[in-house]
């Protein structure tokens, strides 16, 4: 079942910051093998990190790099970048059993629950889409986990130069499935 929400910004705030207005729903988050790197910095170093994924698994990615954020705060806090793929020892990635760089991580992405939303513009007004989350979590009584995943569908790490006023992010927090009940 798809349950989902409109949140509108109020009329100051739609004057005051140009509030877009997000759609809100409960999406299911398929399980997702990653190539992955860790780091604790802000976000101003992602292009880098994505093209170092990259640059060691070439065209072996199965869909947009994204990453999940945990624990600290918005702009300060510990960043996982993932690359979704597949990946065998032939495809001359892996070097007896690991990486061929150490900084990359191989993980499995269970399954999970999360409220979503779709961020349209630059990094600098993404709180705006958590925000919009964070309003439908309260409305419905949904306690969310301390972790959010920003799927770069247009954004940071592209092979092309891109504005990032044309970003499209699309933002998840996960929660527990039995926090639904009710539907």
């Amino acid at each position: 079942m798809q349950y989902c929400s409109t949140v509108t910004p109020t009329i100051m705030e739609s004057k005051l910051l140009s509030t877009p207005v997000y759609r809100v729903e409960i999406k299911d988050l398929s399980a997702v093998t990653v190539a992955s790197i860790r780091f604790k910095k802000n976000r101003g170093n992602l292009t880098r990190h994505i093209n170092m994924i990259y640059d060691v698994i070439r065209d072996n990615g199965s869909g947009p790099p994204f990453c999940l954020y945990s624990g600290g705060g918005e702009y300060e806090t510990d960043i996982d970048i993932c690359v979704p793929m597949e990946v065998t020892e032939a495809d001359g990635i892996i070097a007896n059993g690991t990486l061929k760089n150490e900084a990359i991580v191989f993980k499995d992405l269970p399954e999970a629950r999360a409220i979503y939303t779709v961020h349209e513009g630059g990094l600098d007004s993404v709180s705006l889409a958590y925000k919009a989350i964070l309003d439908f979590a309260n409305s419905e009584n949904i306690l969310l986990d301390a972790s959010a995943r920003e799927t770069y569908i247009y954004g940071p790490g592209a092979m092309f130069d891109s504005d990032e006023n044309d970003y499209v992010i699309e933002i998840a927090i996960t929660f527990e499935a039995d926090e639904l009940s009710f539907l």
